[in-house]
Formats: C-alpha cells, structure tokens, sequence
C-alpha cells in the first residue's frame, strides 16, 4: 500500500501544529515544556483533562483557532487512514472474486471435455 503525499503533509501540519502551539503556551502562559506540549497535545486530540488551562485573553483566542485548525486537520488525517484501510479490502476482496471466477470458469471448462 503507497503512502500518498497528502497524507504526509497532513502529518508534517500536525506536527507543525503540535510545535507552535507548544511554543505558543510555553511563551505565553509560561509553562514548562513539558506542560505546555502536554497541553498542545490534550487539546488537539480534543481529551482536554482541565489540570491547565489558558488563562490570558490572547491563549484563550489562540485556543479556540488552535483547536479548530488541529481537529481539522487530524479528521482530515483520519479520513486517509479509513479511506486507505477501506480501498485496500476492497481490493482484496475483488481479487479474491476474480480468482474464484476464474476457478468456476476453468471448472466448467473441464466438464464439457
């Protein structure tokens, strides 16, 4: 199975996403590292556990673009994969088909001689 290059580079934004918003909170809310990639990352994934939140007016809009951006895009992600898994069944489903056509075919073969 190919990886496509779309794919790719949704995973290079996210990951983009993920480095500024962990620069963005660490700057901003002076956060460790740690918590401030800690941070960028429950509120991509969107599980948000409420032990830190923004509490300046610019992270809380920076909040709000930040997660509709990272949501966006990891659906966007999501969708390759599920699109992917499903084109890749499909294709070995038909293939499976086409074998047993061609097994039935070369069997009625057989019967008329």
């Amino acid at each position: 199975m190919k990886i496509e290059p779309k794919f790719i580079a949704g995973v290079f934004v996210l990951f983009l996403l993920l480095v500024f918003g962990t620069v963005f909170y660490q700057w901003i809310e002076g956060w460790s590292w740690i918590d401030a990639l800690y941070f960028s990352t429950t509120t991509l994934t969107t599980i948000g556990y409420g032990d830190l939140h923004p509490t300046h007016d610019a992270s809380k809009l920076f909040t709000v673009f930040y997660v509709l951006a990272g949501v966006s895009v990891t659906l966007y992600i999501l969708v390759n994969i599920i699109g992917k898994s499903a084109e890749f069944r499909i294709e070995r489903i038909e293939s499976y088909l086409r074998g047993r056509r061609k097994l039935k075919t070369k069997n009625n073969l057989n019967r008329i001689d």
